[in-house]
């Protein structure tokens, strides 16, 4: 589901970008039966941001995969470093006043 959701691997190993409807009717089920999954393994997007990971550069590195690299083994290479990559709980206050200044810096606010 990992690699389905966040990666966008398709059945065929191409990269699809996905949604949560495209990957309900690839593995059959309702949409919120997947929420529910993705949020009980710590893969929704609220736990994505206390996780240690970058998933942009993941997605990246599936995307531009070159001919002739397996995606889902990449995928499940990628997977791993995420269920390994620390839980750090956001300071959002912390975050958005640490913005705000910068924000005072860079537009004289």
């Amino acid at each position: 589901m990992f690699c389905a959701y966040h990666l966008g691997i398709a059945p065929n190993n191409q990269y699809r970008p996905s949604n949560i409807n495209e990957v309900a009717r690839r593995f059959n089920q309702e949409t919120g039966t997947i929420r529910q999954i993705l949020k009980e393994y710590g893969m929704d997007s609220a736990s994505l941001l206390d996780r240690d990971f970058d998933m942009a550069l993941a997605q990246l590195d599936i995307q531009v995969a070159p001919e002739g690299i397996n995606r889902t083994e990449l995928g499940r290479s990628i997977f791993e470093d995420f269920l390994e990559a620390p839980i750090v709980k956001r300071d959002w206050k912390k975050i958005l006043d640490e913005d705000r200044k910068e924000n005072a810096k860079v537009f004289g606010r």
